[in-house]
């Protein structure tokens, strides 16, 4: 029918670039889901965390020999803490927008602010505890039982 783009009527041509856009948009945005995603969570957790904790969370990213602090074995959160996960202690770290004046220095990084679309004005705290909620649900996940 159509061999060539320029062969499509323009008003097809702008429908398809625009769905085009609007499904970019959507696999890039990653809303807000509730619950969160381990999925999702883990590819978060590579982006962001793995070069300090490791590719399987143990402690022994690319980055930890140079920190003054060493980055901690994630996947023994739950066992560190009677066998019960941590939830609220994980969220709080990895947002670490509320400062604990009474532990000393942040050696992590603030990633509730670095999770933040960069060059967005709006309101982004739901997006930003979406992403929040796939890390804690991924680690949750790679708990080790013993």
């Amino acid at each position: 029918m159509f061999r060539h783009r320029e062969d499509l009527p323009s008003p097809i041509l702008a429908l398809l670039l625009f769905l085009v856009l609007i499904l970019a948009s959507l696999f890039f945005a990653l809303p807000a889901r509730g619950a969160g995603d381990a999925e999702i969570g883990r590819l978060r957790f590579t982006t962001y965390c793995a070069s300090c904790h490791g590719a399987q969370a143990k402690g022994d990213g690319t980055l930890a020999e140079v920190l003054r602090v060493p980055p901690p074995d994630l996947t023994t959160l739950a066992e560190r803490h009677d066998g019960v996960f941590p939830e609220a202690y994980v969220r709080r770290t990895i947002d670490g927008r509320e400062e604990m004046l009474a532990h000393g220095r942040r050696e992590m990084p603030v990633w509730g602010i670095g999770l933040r679309d960069l060059g967005r004005d709006s309101d982004q705290e739901a997006e930003i505890q979406a992403r929040i909620n796939d890390l804690v649900v991924f680690l949750r996940s790679i708990q080790t039982e013993h």
